[in-house]
């Protein structure tokens, strides 16, 4: 952990996927400290802190991707159809990743995030929802099918459930969150 590879992958992570516009001079900070010999511990605390606060987009994320997912598995729940799952089954589970993306897009923009960071924090969020909301359909259609569909072709059934899944909800949110983030931008611009 406290090989130079280690500070040398660290700076590649923050450059290429943190969100932070001081992510270089941070991770500098770190090394410099490292050299002069703050502890093991100290060390380490720094860099998940460093972490935790760069993906933040990935938190959000999968914040979002869990309320979208139990609306809708609930939703589905409620629909009750032995024949087949949607990611959306109703227009509130589709509302509810919106709105949330929406949300997350605001907060990034009150708290004075750059543009730059707004994208790269998307690219995460997306991810991240994306994943979660992919995975819980997955093991839902496990669940749902698993009587009425022979195990060989409900393993290939779900695997496309979840991919074609996970592919929509990166897009909706890349494009919800890009839309956001433009009106965002723009408002703030005619009041300046």
């Amino acid at each position: 952990m406290d090989t130079p590879t280690f500070w040398k992958a660290l700076t590649w992570i923050l450059r290429h996927l943190g969100c932070g516009p001081n992510d270089e001079t941070v991770t500098g900070d770190l090394i410099e400290r490292y050299r002069k010999g703050r502890s093991r511990s100290w060390r380490l605390w720094q860099v998940g802190n460093l972490l935790l606060l760069n993906f933040r987009g990935g938190l959000l994320g999968l914040a979002a991707g869990a309320v979208t997912a139990a609306v809708s598995v609930a939703g589905n729940v409620r629909r009750n159809d032995s024949h087949g799952i949607s990611f959306f089954p109703d227009v509130l589970s589709l509302l509810v990743l919106i709105v949330s993306v929406c949300l997350i897009v605001r907060h990034w923009h009150q708290t004075g995030m750059l543009p730059r960071a707004v994208r790269r924090a998307l690219r995460q969020a997306a991810v991240s929802a994306a994943f979660l909301t992919a995975v819980s359909h997955y093991l839902f259609a496990l669940w749902w099918f698993h009587e009425s569909i022979p195990m060989s072709q409900l393993w290939i059934l779900v695997q496309h459930i979840a991919a074609i899944g996970f592919v929509m909800v990166v897009f909706i949110v890349i494009g919800t969150g890009s839309l956001a983030s433009r009106i965002l931008g723009s408002r703030r611009a005619s009041l300046e």
